[in-house]
């Protein structure tokens, strides 16, 4: 289905007795759900991988100086190290790549990425922050640990 197609279609889903429904719920609905699926992930998962490929070098521990570029180098061996989807490692890792590389470029958005840090972390020890539910990740595409937390 082409793009055009899917513009129109979201104009004239607008217009759907929908309106109030729970955004998750919404997503979920097979006209909804193939929108987002056509129209906006797989532009976003083109993009990241566009990017991803423009970038004159990739991030490397060698050629990073930021202390928390090595805690997101940290975050992305252990977390590609156990998720397990074939379709998306690579898009995740390229995505990691690209934030660890605007994070060594562009102190604004190290300055954005490091308030999002911190506000998660008051959530968390707050309580307000929701755990992660029972058999989540899912098993399918998470390889089995010991450890309960990162």
């Amino acid at each position: 289905m082409s793009l055009a197609l899917y513009e129109k279609m979201a104009e004239d889903l607008h217009l759907q007795p929908m309106a109030d429904m729970p955004l998750r719920e919404k997503f979920l609905n097979s006209i909804y759900r193939n929108h987002v699926i056509y129209a906006v992930k797989e532009p976003l998962m083109k993009a990241i991988f566009f990017a991803w490929k423009l970038l004159p070098d990739k991030p490397t521990r060698k050629n990073c100086r930021k202390r928390n570029s090595f805690l997101l180098f940290d975050f992305k061996e252990w977390f590609l190290e156990r998720y397990d989807c074939k379709q998306r490692k690579e898009l995740l890792e390229a995505a990691l790549d690209l934030l660890i590389a605007e994070v060594e470029h562009d102190e604004n958005y190290e300055d954005y990425f490091n308030l999002l840090a911190y506000f998660i972390h008051d959530r968390i020890n707050d309580g307000t922050w929701q755990e992660i539910s029972k058999g989540r990740p899912h098993p399918i595409f998470w390889k089995p640990t010991r450890e309960v937390k990162a």
